[in-house]
């Protein structure tokens, strides 16, 4: 899960660079920008579905394996009808926002199913950093298209921030705690 989590921070943080424009300065070409954008709008949700697939326990896990191939599908579709030249590949961008949209809805429902039904300790412990991530990607999606298809790229970037930090304090609480138990067993140990 922690290599999902890392190329999903990975592939967002391109994405969010080529969005504001940053990546130029390290890309001058038009056209390798206009693919490292696209490849990695299409990869981040694909890394996330992955990480998402990683703590689930029950059938959803499968779910969340053919979401993540959805978006690499979708991908390449869009590459081989751009080569073609029988369309822009950002002009099938809709499919993908349909696709993200449905697995905003896919994650809430799945997180809830594996608490509850499946008693899932993990799905409990990462919900609300989750939750976090897909309200903004929710709220990503919604603002693209209330401002006429412009690019906004400013949720995504601040709940992928807000998820990090999160998931960073969960875990070091965790292993914090993990410590504490190792010296109770050794204290015991020397009792």
């Amino acid at each position: 899960s922690f290599l999902f989590i890392g190329l999903f921070a990975l592939s967002i943080a391109s994405w969010s660079l080529c969005q504001s424009g940053f990546l130029q300065l390290l890309i001058p070409d038009g056209a390798a920008l206009y693919f490292v954008d696209f490849f990695s709008f299409y990869l981040f949700p694909s890394c996330f579905n992955l990480f998402v697939a990683s703590i689930c326990k029950g059938k959803s896990e499968t779910l969340f394996c053919i979401f993540s191939a959805a978006y690499l599908i979708e991908s390449a579709i869009s590459t081989i009808l751009q080569f073609a030249g029988i369309a822009d590949m950002f002009e099938m961008i809709r499919m993908g926002h349909i696709t993200m949209a449905a697995n905003v809805f896919f994650v809430f429902y799945c997180l809830n199913i594996e608490i509850k039904k499946e008693n899932n300790d993990m799905a409990r412990k990462f919900r609300f950093p989750l939750y976090v991530v897909m309200f903004f990607a929710a709220g990503e999606l919604i603002t693209y298209y209330l401002n006429d298809f412009r690019e906004t790229s400013y949720f995504i970037p601040m709940g992928t921030i807000v998820f990090i930090v999160m998931l960073a304090s969960q875990l070091v609480s965790h292993y914090y705690q993990g410590l504490l138990e190792e010296e109770k067993m050794a204290y015991f140990k020397k009792l």
